[in-house]
């Protein structure tokens, strides 16, 4: 996700508010460093949010969120043939039960995986790691990668800062940055991931 999106998405509010699981917060403060004008944005945030604590919420609020909510969980099966996006909100039971019968096959023992989807618009992959492995940078103007946990644990090491993950955590991995996937379960020989590439469409 460039700076842009990034600023558009709603996630800075979440950053501020402190909403965010432990893994997407470690990457948001990561890049809320290192980028000037994430840090004006975050200030800025910070700024109005001191105002609005002052001010009660608008009727009908708590309805709309629970609505939010209901929807969510309301899914209840993943179809392959058509998948839904990964998002922070991904339901990692539900993606294990539809992919209950595809698994590992003998041979390398670094890295395996299974293409799940290849189309116009997005790569989604199920893999099983081993060892580490280490991905060179890759534009954020080729496609936004996201990493969701769906057995096991890891450390994503993301240019010197570490990030932890454990079943159910979604990183949404910065682009131009090498990072380090390491797994660290103790209770399964491999680390199995959705790995997603959201293609970016060129204008």
């Amino acid at each position: 996700m460039n700076i842009s999106e990034l600023i558009q998405s709603g996630t800075l509010e979440e950053y501020c508010l402190g909403l965010l699981p432990p893994a997407k917060n470690a990457e948001l403060a990561l890049l809320v460093r290192t980028h000037a004008e994430l840090r004006a944005e975050v200030e800025s945030i910070e700024s109005a949010l001191r105002v609005y604590s002052h001010v009660p919420p608008k009727q009908g609020s708590k309805a709309k969120v629970l609505a939010t909510l209901s929807a969510l969980s309301a899914q209840e099966t993943i179809d392959l043939a058509s998948p839904p996006l990964v998002h922070k909100h991904s339901n990692y039971r539900l993606w294990n039960a539809a992919l209950q019968g595809i698994a590992p096959q003998d041979g390398d023992q670094t890295l395996q995986y299974t293409l799940i989807a290849d189309n116009q618009d997005v790569e989604l992959t199920v893999i099983w790691l081993y060892e580490e492995v280490t991905e060179e940078p890759h534009p954020a103007d080729q496609f936004l990668e996201s990493f969701l946990v769906l057995e096991g644990s890891c450390v994503c090491n993301l240019e010197g800062s570490p990030v932890v993950l454990g079943t159910g955590d979604l990183l949404e991995v910065p682009s131009d940055i090498e990072h380090t996937v390491t797994p660290t379960s103790t209770d399964l020989p491999y680390l199995k991931a959705l790995v997603q590439r959201k293609k970016v469409v060129r204008g």
